[in-house]
């Protein structure tokens, strides 16, 4: 469902595998790698504007938390670096 949704928008195209027929190849698109960049922005800036009362130490440290909390210690670590 999701895959169709992003086809209809033009973010991703389906494929026929040369090799095996049966299966498909999904690739991104020009305009999906567009559409990438501009929800990563946007995320940053809504990130950017809920935790604007902290300050970059704060922030690494909620990232840190979060991250253990979560429990994916391997951001953890690397977002305490």
């Amino acid at each position: 469902m999701m895959l169709n949704a992003l086809e209809e928008r033009g973010f991703a195209v389906r494929e026929r595998d040369r090799e095996d027929r049966r299966r498909h190849i999904v690739r991104i698109t020009p305009a999906g790698r567009k559409a990438i960049v501009r929800a990563e922005r946007a995320l940053e800036s809504v990130t950017d504007q809920a935790l604007a009362g902290l300050d970059a130490g704060e922030r690494a440290t909620l990232r840190t938390l979060l991250a253990k909390a979560l429990g994916d210690g391997q951001f953890a670590a690397s977002a305490s670096d």
